[in-house]
């Protein structure tokens, strides 16, 4: 994984270091990170994740990174691609950010500036993202994501059935603003 940093006016994207493992736990075992794709839901002791999360670190994801808010120097969120596939110059990502931290406008910055570094340093010419939530889906379409699929009533999620949102921003797209 590349060693990067990516500053905005709000937030910083940082690489994963082993000092935010247990900010990611916590997040985990509070059941607010639900796309971290592991083989087991909530059942993870805290060094069955350990091991499960650096082992994903290291063999799925492309580039992880944490999101932390200048004002307070503090973890709200993470980002990351992953399924990279070179060849066909596509790459998909996800972004989480802590409901008690949300805010559009972390959002918004942390996935442009993400989408931007990905395609500046590798040959991309699509980001995939998928989603189950409405408001995710107009911040994504303001960076330039397109809706190009949907699953109707696909996944379980507080209670309900919802749609999961298939997106995709392509190079042209994005640096069309």
């Amino acid at each position: 994984m590349n060693e990067i940093t990516l500053n905005s006016k709000n937030i910083i994207l940082v690489p994963y270091d082993e000092k935010y493992f247990e900010q990611i736990f916590e997040w985990f075992a509070e059941n607010q990170i639900k796309d971290l794709y592991f083989e087991a839901p909530i059942n993870y002791n805290k060094m069955k994740f350990y091991e499960g999360f650096n082992k994903r670190i290291e063999e799925i994801y492309h580039t992880f990174l944490l999101v932390i808010d200048v004002n307070s120097s503090r973890p709200i969120g993470l980002i990351y691609s992953y399924n990279y596939e070179q060849e066909s110059g596509i790459i998909y990502m996800n972004v989480f950010l802590q409901e008690k931290d949300y805010n559009e406008n972390f959002e918004y910055s942390s996935i442009k500036l993400f989408c931007n570094y990905l395609f500046t340093y590798y040959p991309i010419r699509k980001i995939y993202f998928s989603t189950n939530d409405n408001e995710k889906v107009r911040t994504l379409s303001k960076i330039g994501f397109i809706i190009v699929g949907k699953l109707k009533e696909h996944t379980f999620n507080k209670g309900k059935y919802v749609d999961v949102f298939f997106l995709e921003l392509n190079r042209e797209g994005f640096y069309k603003e």
